[in-house]
């Protein structure tokens, strides 16, 4: 009785932290819109970049033959370099960082960052012509952009970091269905991503339906159920002091 009670105390937390934004909703194209210093290199910045007179771009090399999902600036980086992710992946492994690499290659830091900066630049102005990102939100990533290059460039350690950060997500994260999500609420699951990525809370975009707080918090109470006993039972290794 007093497990089935906790349980549903955890369900209204979760619920609630939903709301807050602090639990992961697993839809990745939403949630990678964040500022570049919240977030890792994925979603609409590891889009494809436009090949067409894009500075350094190595078209004859195959730089996605190891691509490391999340981490799209080792492509970007490879193709640049004019080698490949896989050799690159090798220098880094050794306590290398992007910037050191391309001084092996002789390009300095500054020019590897304005060609870095003029994909993302590409790719940002394609997400916003695909609808995939607001004007808004594509000029804050832009101002930030270059920061948050020049902190990856510099980073020894960058897959290392990248891996305990994939692992966390991948492994602790509480992932509804989306489309049940987006049910609870009353929309589709496309419209559920589309105003997520204009910056919406689940509250703001419930309210917009007619929705009020707590009727929401029980919907995704009743949503989390299933997975809560999974979620609350799996163990946890100990991270290192």
């Amino acid at each position: 009785m007093f497990l089935q009670a906790s349980k549903k105390k955890w369900a209204g937390t979760l619920a609630l932290a939903f709301l807050l934004g602090s639990v992961s909703l697993g839809a990745r194209q939403a949630a990678a819109f964040g500022s570049p210093e919240e977030l890792p290199d994925e979603a609409v910045l590891g889009q494809p970049a436009p090949s067409a007179d894009v500075p350094g771009r190595q078209d004859s090399h195959n730089a996605k033959d190891s691509s490391v999902p999340g981490l799209p600036i080792l492509e970007e980086a490879a193709s640049i370099l004019g080698t490949t992710v896989t050799s690159l992946k090798e220098s880094l492994e050794k306590g290398r960082s992007l910037s050191d690499v391309a001084k092996e290659k002789g390009i300095g830091e500054k020019e590897l960052a304005a060609k870095l900066l003029a994909i993302r630049d590409s790719k940002i102005d394609q997400a916003v012509k695909e609808g995939r990102l607001d004007a808004e939100r594509a000029a804050a990533l832009k101002q930030r952009m270059a920061e948050h290059l020049k902190r990856m460039m510099q980073d020894k350690a960058l897959l290392d970091h990248h891996n305990r950060h994939q692992h966390g997500k991948t492994r602790h994260g509480l992932k509804p269905d989306q489309e049940k999500l987006a049910q609870a609420i009353g929309i589709s699951k496309e419209e559920l991503h589309r105003e997520l990525r204009q910056g919406k809370s689940l509250q703001q975009i419930a309210e917009s339906k007619g929705i009020t707080k707590s009727q929401l918090i029980s919907r995704i109470q009743a949503l989390l159920a299933p997975d809560l006993e999974k979620y609350v039972e799996q163990r946890v290794p100990a991270r290192d002091s």
